[in-house]
């Protein structure tokens, strides 16, 4: 994660959890399961005229003592299970023909469950709690607005605005935190939101914002 750090200039030791799911990159955990489901499909798949192949039948139906660790492999991604892979399919073409269009879903919905596990812990990342409840590309990213914005809305959802311990400029308070700002630049009353509009009434305007634009491309290129 270090690559993604350098990318939105932040310190060695800045969290990334934010701008990934901004970004609707899977987490290396995810990774791996999509590797492995992959992989796990393929190899089911061979023909008997392949050495791995051949040995299927005798890992999948020899006693537990004998057939090494293939079910532990099959198991170990949690991705596995939602997928159907009968006996009737010959070969991994004839599978994908098949159910290539179930494995995008399938991925999606595991990330979806494993970003509602996230959500849910009461100890887990205020800032992720403030962003979309759901996987894709956040609309701060997609849609038409000046350099400038995208980078101050980015830093907002990522805790860097204000950027350190400093007096807030309008009412002398010691310390203008994020609450403090969002109370004293009456940002419920100016939306005419509700003050207690979850997370908050600025994240909760941002999550209103469009996820497709109607903008030409080069309108869209323009604005940035």
């Amino acid at each position: 994660m270090n690559v993604l750090v350098w990318a939105f200039g932040g310190h060695k030791a800045a969290s990334t959890t934010v701008f990934i799911h901004l970004t609707n990159l899977p987490h290396m955990g995810e990774r791996i399961d999509m590797i492995r489901l992959k992989s796990n499909v393929r190899i089911t798949m061979l023909p008997q005229s392949t050495l791995l192949g051949s040995m299927i039948s005798h890992l999948t139906t020899a006693p537990i003592s004998t057939r090494f660790q293939w079910p532990r492999i099959l198991n170990s991604c949690k991705i596995w299970p939602s997928i159907n892979t009968p006996p009737k399919y010959t070969s991994y073409q004839q599978w994908i023909d098949v159910n290539d269009k179930k494995l995008a879903p399938a991925i999606l919905k595991y990330r979806q469950q494993q970003l509602d596990i996230s959500l849910a812990t009461a100890t887990g990342n205020i800032l992720l709690k403030a962003c979309r409840p759901s996987i894709g590309i956040d609309p701060i990213l997609q849609i038409p607005m000046t350099t400038f914005e995208r980078s101050r809305l980015l830093r907002w959802r990522m805790g860097w605005l204000p950027a350190r311990r400093v007096p807030c400029s309008r009412c002398d308070a010691n310390h203008a935190s994020r609450n403090h700002l969002i109370d004293c630049l009456r940002v419920a009353e100016k939306f005419n939101i509700a003050p207690t509009s979850s997370p908050n009434p600025l994240d909760y305007i941002i999550n209103l914002l469009p996820k497709w634009s109607i903008i030409s491309p080069s309108i869209k290129r323009a604005n940035t």
